[in-house]
């Protein structure tokens, strides 16, 4: 068993994010996850069940501070129009200890809930925008 050198393990301070090729400065967590759910397949003359992978849900978030409202404002707008929301979200983080950058697009992004206003007395406001994709990509970190 080999051992691991802990200042390989990835610190989120060099992460980034972009919403539709803009920057967000503001968000300070970012996480996509792909869920897998099998169904049992009995198997003959055996205990133990086959698992078949039979469904994938690919959700992610993203947490940030409560500065601007770009995301809120154009959900707003094409709900106006009577159009789905639609994004593309790209994830990057390269911490110079770590083996090497990752970056992630992910494609057909779509926003569970979107706050259009929140905030509480005395308190810095951030906010978690849960989010469901359509297909994602594993890209050269620039």
């Amino acid at each position: 068993m080999h051992n691991i050198n802990p200042n390989q393990v990835i610190n989120g301070i060099d992460g980034d994010c972009w919403v539709d090729d803009c920057k967000m400065a503001e968000v300070s967590e970012f996480e996509a996850n792909i869920k897998m759910t099998y169904t049992d397949i009995p198997l003959a003359h055996k205990l133990v069940s086959g698992k078949k992978l039979t469904k994938v849900e690919q959700t992610g978030k993203l947490h940030m501070y409560d500065i601007s409202k770009s995301i809120a404002k154009k959900v707003a707008e094409m709900i106006e129009q009577r159009k789905t929301p639609v994004f593309q979200v790209t994830g990057k983080v390269d911490d110079p200890d770590s083996i090497g950058p990752t970056r992630v697009s992910l494609s057909g992004v779509k926003f569970d809930e979107i706050p259009l206003l929140k905030w509480k007395r005395g308190e810095v406001t951030e906010i978690d925008l849960t989010f469901s994709y359509e297909s994602y990509k594993y890209e050269p970190a620039v």
